[in-house]
């Protein structure tokens, strides 16, 4: 039996303009800059998840099994441990 593929560090860039949700942004630059920084071979590949289907297209045609979105808090979004005090 072949070893299933989890992706335990996802971040699907339709979550939030900080994983680069809009092009023309300097979040969608940083997001492209991070890419090639850390070895990408197609920097801009985060594109395809700027939509839920665009994300669903990316794992499955990469073979991913299970992934995991990771959820921490990105700039100007904050949220706390009772529930409170979320802003968009």
């Amino acid at each position: 039996m072949a070893g299933r593929i989890i992706d335990i560090r996802n971040h699907p860039a339709f979550l939030h303009d900080f994983y680069g949700a809009r092009r023309g942004t300097p979040e969608f630059d940083t997001a492209k800059w991070l890419n090639a920084r850390t070895g990408s071979k197609d920097p801009g590949h985060f594109v395809r998840s700027q939509s839920v289907d665009g994300y669903l297209d990316e794992i499955h045609s990469a073979g991913i099994d299970v992934a995991v979105v990771i959820g921490r808090d990105t700039p100007g979004r904050h949220r706390h441990l009772d529930g409170s005090g979320m802003n968009a």
